[in-house]
Order: C-alpha cells, then sequence, then structure tokens
C-alpha cells in the first residue's frame, strides 16, 4: 500500500510538472495560467470531497471568469 501511495505521488507529481510547463507556454501569463490551474484544482477538489460547495449559479460565474482570465 505505501508502495502504490507513493508511486502515485510521483507519478502524481511528474503529470503536474509536465502539465505546469504546458500550461506556462500557453501564450498567456505564466501566473495567471498557474492562478487558474490551482483554483479548477481547489473547484474539482472541493467537488470530489463534498466540501464547501458553490451553488449552481456561482460555480459557473467562476468558471466563466477563469476562462476569460485565459482570454486577455
Amino acid at each position: 500500500m505505501t508502495i502504490l501511495a507513493t508511486g502515485a505521488t510521483v507519478g502524481g507529481y511528474v503529470i503536474e510538472q509536465i502539465m505546469q510547463k504546458n500550461i506556462e507556454n500557453e501564450g498567456i501569463d505564466p501566473v495567471i495560467a498557474t492562478i487558474v490551474r490551482l483554483v479548477v484544482d481547489g473547484l474539482w477538489l472541493s467537488e470530489i470531497l463534498g466540501v464547501g460547495d458553490l451553488d449552481s449559479e456561482l460555480r459557473e460565474k467562476v468558471i466563466k471568469h477563469l476562462i476569460m482570465m485565459t482570454r486577455t
């Protein structure tokens, strides 16, 4: 079990680093790209864990705003 958990963490770290590099090379400010990625990660985790749920209207507004941030 420890090996699986460690492997998942190491694998997850490698995937996260690749994703971060791809995001930074999309042509938008790397800081904005990182903020958007971290917020999306947080939204996903809150939904998976069932904590801090947003009502659907607010969630939609947040996502639209994140998308707008990637286009400026």
